[in-house]
């Protein structure tokens, strides 16, 4: 939208500047002063889109990190959660096993 309107202000100066010939020096200058703003203000609008882009990419790559990480640490609880229940299974085995040798 700004690169649009950008680009209109300098055709519409190019026009004005051939269809004018009849301008003074005066207005002239102010004519190529507003072309020269309009180019400057296409620059920043193109380079300010590069470096949105760049940043949107970099939230999308961190995004994506994230999302593993987050994958990594599920199935790292959930082997912690198996662990915990081998674990309780063996104590409990343990303790069956104590008991009867304690009843002997």
């Amino acid at each position: 939208m700004l690169k649009k309107l950008s680009m209109l202000a300098v055709a519409s100066s190019v026009v004005l500047a051939t269809g004018c010939a009849s301008l003074s020096k005066e207005d002239q200058s102010s004519l190529d002063s507003a072309t020269a703003s309009a180019t400057e203000a296409q620059t920043a609008a193109a380079a300010a889109k590069t470096s949105a882009d760049a940043a949107a990419q970099e939230a999308s790559s961190a995004g994506a990190k994230a999302d593993a990480a987050m994958a990594k640490a599920e199935e790292a609880l959930q082997a912690a959660k198996a662990a915990m229940a081998k674990a309780e299974e063996t104590a409990e085995k343990a303790e069956r096993m104590l008991q009867k040798a304690s009843s002997k």
